[in-house]
């Protein structure tokens, strides 16, 4: 026969009909986790740019300008210029504008290569591409004639484009893991706020 120990422990995950979170106060939770989210891809971000700043410096500055290992130096400091831009955009979140406001812009920070990040991607690509082609090119005439330095340049650029896929695939694999979700919770509280 049980006692009435038994009957409360049954009902200690039985919640009140009233006792669900509003819509204001799950969205008030929202905004602190999505706080403390921008503010680790902004120390994300900043570790990035250092890493790749220290790297573009000591190839710039330990190598000549004739092999283009300079201009790949100068590529990689302008990849850690890009990773700190986006560290600063997650730093400068305004958490105190309109929620419709927070949310969309939220929204395009969560988003998988926004047209913003593009203009500035593709431009980077063509410029670490072709110092990576200037150095397979010197590289190339020390040890070939014309016809191989053609085949050397030819190999690399298959080799750039085939890099540049496989690194979008793996970006948006691991963006589907990281901030999808984040992005879906973003999209559900605009629905939320639509419809009430």
């Amino acid at each position: 026969m049980k006692n009435l120990d038994d009957f409360r422990s049954l009902t200690k995950e039985i919640s009140a009909p009233g006792s669900a979170p509003s819509a204001k106060e799950h969205l008030k939770s929202f905004i602190a986790e999505l706080r403390a989210q921008d503010q680790q891809e902004r120390r994300r971000m900043v570790g990035m740019s250092v890493v790749y700043l220290s790297l573009g410096l000591v190839l710039a500055a330990s190598t000549t300008w004739q092999s283009g290992n300079a201009f790949v130096g100068i590529g990689i400091m302008l990849v850690a210029l890009y990773f700190a831009m986006r560290g600063r955009w997650y730093g400068r979140v305004d958490y105190a504008a309109p929620t419709d406001e927070f949310l969309a812009t939220a929204a395009k920070r969560y988003q998988f290569l926004r047209a913003g990040q593009a203009v500035y991607l593709i431009p980077l690509w063509l410029i670490l591409g072709s110092s990576g082609g200037l150095v397979v090119w010197g590289t190339a005439q020390r040890y070939f004639g014309q016809q191989g330095c053609l085949i050397a340049l030819a190999s690399y650029g298959v080799f750039l484009v085939a890099v540049t896929a496989v690194g979008l695939v793996l970006g948006r694999r691991q963006w589907r893991l990281e901030q999808a979700p984040v992005l879906r919770e973003i999209l559900k509280c605009q629905r939320e706020m639509q419809d009430g």
